[in-house]
């Protein structure tokens, strides 16, 4: 009961802060994203008390949250009133009351009772190194702790995973088991909800049955499966990269500049998930630019609010990370901040001066196959070992039908879609950056064993895999609905 407690507080805390800050979404997308950004702010909340040597208990932490609520409420009624624009966040009947709100909380609900009394623990190494993590945060650790692998604990077990564990003990409960799950199933139906909605030139029965293939194709995936349901970083990963991506898609078709905005929120929280997510986040914003390459506002915030959460955990706990040390060392950890924020400088300096990014993301690609043909030249064995144990221990090895049949469906539908939908690219060159990039961090990282994380990093592209197949499928059925319509005018 304890643990359904929690996981209603998550939902709750998202939800007070997702009308607030993502005020220009429909209300029904503010509900359904709820616990995405409550486990956000939870997490900011978890390593601002951490940082600043506080104890972790309930008061601090609800203390902090009301702070900050209270802060940008203040801060967005002042911009609201300056601009004399609307103040939807304080529309109490319309966010709290209605319907959406209601119903969408009581399906939250009735999914958490159900996790939480049919599901049970884990047990992994993994698993109960997250539990530990939770338990140390309870009792009061903070940073003047040096406990024993710490290093390894801040960028292989904090920030958000060992947050919601040791959340979880304040408020009672011993395990943390549910929430996994409980997010796996819920993000399936927030982006069937969206699928379903981006849709509406189709039928109501074409809608429902795209809506329902993508769901259950994504849901009987083995790895989905497999991932949403244990206790680790690899699950909400995987959940916060895609929905980032897929923002990117959403706001081409509908540019609210809001989805914008949460895309950049959610790769920012990404990289408190998992630290790789800091090499990723290169990967959005340079998907980014092909998506506004020329408005220099939007530019700018997203990029402001993914440093606001990427950097300060990692700026302020890199003083704790030697630079020997089996894990990811201070020098890596520093140069992938580095590169964020050059990155972010060079493009805001570019969009200021109002030349278009729009070769950014081309240059990237360039880049990447430029080292590639470097190391091909100057140091084969790691292109060699990129090659025996990515592409043929990993990718092509059980789910080499998975991918086989994803990579010839891509390359043979993409150029006939990206004629119908220009903005669909967006799916096929992230998984392009993905997949060279994880080539290359296998053969770099030298570890020959085929126990990789790269094998879990896979899943973190599941969906975007699965929902670029359907977005393919709708963009040819509203193209025939076209044929058809002009034939019977013709008649």
């Amino acid at each position: 009961m304890d643990q359904l407690i929690f996981m209603l507080s998550v939902y709750v805390v998202g939800f007070l802060f997702s009308i607030l800050v993502f005020t220009n979404l429909d209300n029904h997308i503010k509900q359904a994203i709820s616990p995405l950004i409550g486990i956000a702010f939870y997490s900011f909340s978890v390593g601002f008390l951490y940082i600043i040597g506080i104890p972790v208990l309930v008061e601090s932490l609800f203390y902090l949250l009301i702070t900050l609520w209270v802060t940008i409420y203040f801060v967005k009624v002042r911009l609201n009133r300056k601009y004399r624009s609307e103040m939807p966040f304080l529309d109490i009947k319309r966010n709290i009351f209605s319907k959406y709100a209601l119903g969408m909380f009581l399906v939250y609900l009735l999914l958490g009772v159900l996790f939480v009394f049919l599901g049970s623990p884990n047990i992994s190494p993994d698993a109960t190194q997250y539990e530990g993590l939770g338990r140390f945060l309870a009792q009061g650790g903070n940073v003047s702790n040096f406990v024993p692998e710490l290093p390894f604990l801040i960028n292989g077990r904090f920030l958000t995973i060992g947050a919601m564990h040791g959340l979880n003990r304040l408020f009672g409960s011993y395990n943390l088991y549910a929430l996994y799950p409980l997010m796996t199933v819920w993000f399936l139906g927030l982006i069937g909800l969206i699928f379903y909605n981006m849709n509406k030139e189709l039928s109501l029965k074409s809608r429902i049955f795209l809506v329902t293939g993508l769901i259950l194709t994504l849901g009987l995936y083995k790895n989905y499966a497999y991932h949403g349901v244990r206790i680790g970083s690899n699950g909400l990963a995987m959940i916060y990269f895609s929905f980032s991506i897929y923002t990117l898609y959403i706001y081409s078709k509908t540019k609210n500049y809001t989805w914008l905005y949460l895309g950049a929120f959610l790769i920012g929280t990404a990289t408190l998930i998992r630290i790789d997510m800091l090499i990723f986040s290169l990967v959005y914003f340079s998907i980014q630019t092909k998506t506004i390459s020329e408005d220099y506002t939007l530019i700018r915030n997203s990029w402001l609010i993914f440093l606001i959460i990427a950097l300060p955990w990692r700026i302020f706990t890199i003083h704790l990370i030697p630079t020997q040390t089996w894990y990811i060392n201070s020098t890596q950890v520093l140069f992938l901040l580095s590169i964020n924020l050059i990155m972010g400088i060079f493009i805001i300096m570019l969009s200021k001066l109002k030349y278009s990014t729009e070769w950014v993301y081309k240059a990237a690609f360039a880049f990447i196959f430029a080292v590639m043909i470097y190391f091909a030249i100057f140091d084969f064995g790691k292109i060699q070992l990129g090659w025996e144990l990515f592409v043929k221990s990993i990718l092509f090895s059980e789910n080499w039908i998975v991918y086989l049949i994803g990579t010839s469906v891509a390359i043979m539908v993409t150029p006939i879609v990206a004629q119908l939908d220009k903005q669909y690219s967006i799916f096929s060159l992230t998984l392009m950056y993905y997949f060279v990039i994880l080539f290359l961090i296998v053969g770099f990282s030298g570890y020959e064993k085929e126990d990789h994380s790269a094998v879990r990093m896979l899943v973190h592209v599941a969906p975007l895999m699965i929902l670029s197949l359907f977005i393919a499928i709708s963009n040819l059925l509203k193209y025939e609905n076209i044929l058809s319509n002009y034939s019977n005018l013709k008649r």
